[in-house]
């Protein structure tokens, strides 16, 4: 409509599409305050959400890592363990994190250095000082979470049997004997 109505270069405006967006999110969320509600299940860091709303939404001390939450659960990191997995879901560092942080093709050492560089919370510092170290000597994310066969046996029974107890075998009933009548 604008190159219609206002004789603008249909090139131009599309090279300047992105950054008209990415100066409305900024703008927004500087002015936004109280708690903020995220709808991603994972922020990508080439995202408008990651690389311009998040951030600005963190620098502003209207709203910060405390009033972020979020909708939607974090996807679960197969090649994470749960603890690690627990411990990224946490709305405060949810907030910081971008997918792709923990990429299971890079070392776990990388995701070490990109998770000590975050802010937590003081009631997460200890688990944080944890998981960074258990990060930073680990060589493969193989190390941190080895799969068993048992563990395998486990993932295949809740797949296929929801609501089951893991760790329980089928009894089957004993047979009915005949009576004689």
């Amino acid at each position: 409509m604008l190159a219609r109505h206002f004789d603008f270069d249909p090139e131009e405006l599309d090279a300047a599409h992105g950054a008209a967006w990415d100066t409305l999110s900024d703008r927004y969320a500087m002015a936004t305050e109280g708690l903020v509600i995220g709808f991603a299940a994972d922020i990508t860091a080439d995202s408008v959400l990651g690389k311009t709303e998040m951030p600005a939404l963190l620098k502003n001390a209207n709203v910060g890592k405390e009033g972020i939450k979020f909708a939607t659960p974090l996807p679960q990191h197969a090649h994470l363990p749960p603890d690690i997995n627990a411990f990224m879901a946490h709305p405060p560092i949810r907030c910081q994190l971008r997918m792709g942080d923990d990429d299971p093709g890079k070392s776990p050492e990388l995701f070490a250095m990109k998770l000590h560089a975050i802010d937590v919370p003081e009631d997460q510092k200890e688990a944080h000082a944890a998981i960074v170290d258990r990060l930073s000597t680990a060589s493969s994310y193989q190390e941190l979470n080895p799969t068993t066969a048992e563990a395998k046996r486990r993932e295949r029974m809740s797949a296929f049997i929801p609501g089951v107890n893991q760790g329980h075998g089928l009894i089957r009933a004993p047979r009915s004997v005949p009576t004689g009548h």
